[in-house]
This record gives structure tokens, sequence and C-alpha cells, in this order.
């Protein structure tokens, strides 16, 4: 197991004890408001990413080019329903230098999906988009999945009301919720960053 490393500018991220593992969720937003930004603190960030047991992105890296950003990428958690699916089977995301994910979770589940596609009227996406983004993103050779039934019906049972019938929650809450509640992370402590 790799050490965990206290990033020294960075002093408002809990660092866990050692021993346990850490998972970093990073989104998309500019830059992460935990941080107190002063000089070398992109840096430090960055190797506190990267050195982490575990990084999850989110669709479509908007901040990828970002100093603070750290390159690994673990698990790449990206949508696979409506206009954004479309626009990730049909443009290349990323860039600046994240490294291409070793594991794909798309965001819906096959039923959530089969019910949103059964909608008539709605702008939803193909049955075959998953493969689409894979191949459009050169990400033939990770593993990818779709997310688990049980995530996300706990994630809209705990939104209770809030949970529009109409409304899809985001991939990054999607990917929130994983991280919290995998089994492969029970024990790791998780961290969410640019999300805002």
């Amino acid at each position: 197991m790799r050490p965990v490393l206290r990033p020294p500018l960075v002093p408002r991220l809990r660092v866990e004890p050692d021993g346990h593992p850490r998972v970093v969720v990073v989104g998309a937003a500019p830059r992460p408001m935990q941080v107190e930004w002063r000089a070398g603190a992109a840096a430090a960030l960055a190797d506190w990413i990267d050195a982490s047991d575990c990084v999850v992105r989110m669709n479509d890296l908007e901040n990828a080019r970002a100093r603070w950003i750290g390159r690994r990428n673990d698990v790449h958690v990206i949508t696979n329903v409506g206009l954004p699916a479309e626009r990730h089977a049909r443009k290349r995301i990323g860039g600046g230098g994240v490294e291409v994910p070793r594991e794909i979770l798309f965001s819906v589940p096959a039923a959530e999906k089969a019910a949103r596609l059964a909608v008539k009227g709605t702008r939803q996406t193909d049955d075959h988009v998953e493969r689409r983004i894979l191949d459009r993103q050169g990400w033939g050779e990770a593993t990818a999945a779709a997310m688990p039934e049980a995530t996300t019906r706990a994630m809209y049972e705990a939104l209770g009301e809030h949970a529009l019938g109409e409304v899809t929650a985001s991939a990054g809450i999607r990917g929130i919720r994983w991280a919290c509640h995998a089994e492969r992370f029970r024990r790791w402590a998780v961290h969410a960053l640019a999300f805002g």
C-alpha cells in the first residue's frame, strides 16, 4: 500500500491516518473551494490527488488544463443518456494530460436508461451510445460497466421529495454516491473536490 502524503501547502484538506486508503472524486469546477490558494498550492494539490489510492473523475473534464488537477484517472464516471451522452459520443473530452481511465462507469443503469428511452418525445439517446462513447474517447481497453442499480435507487430514496421524475441526478452526484457506498471503498476515506 502506498503511504499517505500530507500536502504541506493545502492545510484545509483532511488527511487520513496511515493505513487508510484514499479515494478522491474530482468534479469539474474551475478550482476547489476547500483549498487555501497560495504559492505552490496547485502543484501540492496535484501531487496529493495523484498520490491517492484511487481517483474518480466525471464527464467532460472541463478543468483538465488546470495546474491543480493532477493526471491520475482510475475511474471515469460518464453520462450515458440524453444530449450530454450524444456529445460524449461525438466529441473528444479531456486533454491537459489527464490519463486514460482504467475503468468507465456509465452513470445511468440499464433499467433507468430503458425507462427514459421508453418515454416518447424526450430527447434521449439510443441503446448503443455507450459503445460509441468508448470508441470516440479511445477507451476500448478500459473496463466498462453501468452504475449499480442499488446505488441509484438508494440515491433517489435519499433525495426523497427532491427527486423529481423528469430530473436525473448528475454524473457528479452519482459518482460521489457510488464512491461513498461502493463495497470496494468500504473502509476508505472519500474526498470530493471541485463540485460547486
